[in-house]
């Protein structure tokens, strides 16, 4: 949020031309005057949709991981559940409660919005609402994605931890979930 204050930091746009379009994610070269009245040219910035991250906590305080590959990477990733909120949603809750069924067939009635981040704002436009689930039940079966082979363990809040810290629970969007979370499990 921009005040008043922040006037002198901000880039002023010129000029902005879709260079990709798919339904998964926007491209678009933009133009900028800088607060120096220097203008910069092909900026590009990438758009997706908004998504929701879920830190789903059972009864006995274990949490829920999905573990599966993720192509930036090219690794098998320990992951909260989530995923994006479709145009036919309403709010992210509803998207957030629809992913944790879906990826790992557990449920809950006791869901915090713990708040949102913006992943990279320095070339990305995306938001990730980020939701506490506690008192999950495994209620179904999960029904993934066509592309989606998810393995799902649950896990104590101390090997979140030291999977973070061994670097083999990587995804950002993820441990800042867990970070926001923390201090509600």
């Amino acid at each position: 949020m921009s005040t008043l204050q922040d006037k002198h930091l901000e880039w002023r746009e010129l000029r902005r031309k879709r260079v990709v379009d798919t339904p998964w994610v926007t491209v678009e070269e933009r133009d900028y005057l800088l607060p120096d009245q220097t203008e910069l040219f092909g900026y590009y910035v990438m758009r997706e949709a908004d998504g929701v991250t879920i830190v789903a906590q059972t009864p006995d305080k274990k949490l829920v991981v999905v573990r599966q590959f993720r192509v930036g990477p090219a690794v098998v990733s320990y992951d909260f559940p989530g995923g994006a909120v479709e145009m036919e949603e309403d709010t992210p809750l509803e998207a957030a409660k629809r992913e944790l069924l879906e990826e790992t067939g557990y449920t809950s009635t006791d869901w915090v919005e713990v708040g949102h981040i913006n992943p990279a704002t320095h070339r990305m436009q995306t938001t990730s609402h980020i939701f506490l689930a506690k008192n999950c039940q495994r209620t179904a079966q999960p029904n993934e994605d066509a592309a989606e082979f998810l393995e799902i363990q649950l896990l104590s809040n101390e090997e979140i931890t030291q999977l973070i810290r061994q670097s083999h629970f990587t995804c950002s969007v993820c441990i800042s979930a867990y970070f926001k979370a923390s201090q509600l499990l």
